[in-house]
């Protein structure tokens, strides 16, 4: 397992949530 697996998760979800409030 990598730490950047877990980073680019976190990346992810913030980014897809402030995506669909924006929206």
């Amino acid at each position: 397992l990598q730490e950047l697996t877990i980073l680019e998760i976190i990346m992810e979800a913030d980014m897809e949530e402030n995506g669909i409030l924006k929206l």
